[in-house]
């Protein structure tokens, strides 16, 4: 097992490899989509939660100073697009759930490595396939019930009582 990193240089999984061979780059590929699409869901959640936090935050402020009313409608509406946009995108649920799967892999990479079981048998690259394999395929169904629910929700006709 090899393991090479230094400043400016590529994660750890691009520069892995067992007994000479780098990891299969089909799975390194899947890893980083996984990967980038966190980091993307994170960046889009903080935002949302930031502007809609500045926002709300600043309403008061805005009343306090006895600006225009209509600046305070402004804020408002500020506020609820950021959270409906949060919300509508589920840019908290994809930022846990594809992160989770990245880390996931990582985890089974590292137990490849190291070659503890299963990784330990000559069809070590079939199982750490499969399972990495297992772990999208798990995701792709949370992903598709998370959506399908958030459909049926806004399609539901809303009663008040």
């Amino acid at each position: 097992m090899t393991i090479r990193r230094g400043p400016g240089q590529a994660d750890w999984m691009d520069t892995a490899t067992r007994d000479g061979e780098p990891l299969p780059p089909p799975l390194l590929a899947k890893w980083r989509w996984f990967r980038s699409a966190g980091t993307k869901h994170r960046r889009r959640y903080k935002l949302a939660e930031s502007l809609a936090i500045v926002a709300a935050a600043t309403i008061p402020v805005a009343s306090s100073l006895r600006l225009d009313p209509s600046m305070a409608a402004i804020l408002g509406a500020v506020v609820l697009v950021a959270t409906a946009a949060r919300t509508t995108f589920q840019s908290h649920e994809n930022w846990i759930e594809f992160s989770g799967v990245a880390y996931e892999i990582e985890k089974e990479v590292a137990l490849y490595l190291a070659k503890v079981p299963p990784y330990h048998d000559d069809n070590h690259l079939q199982i750490l396939t499969e399972r990495a394999e297992e772990l999208m395929t798990h995701s792709r169904r949370r992903w598709a019930s998370r959506r399908a629910s958030a459909v049926r929700e806004s399609s539901s006709p809303k009663t008040t009582g």
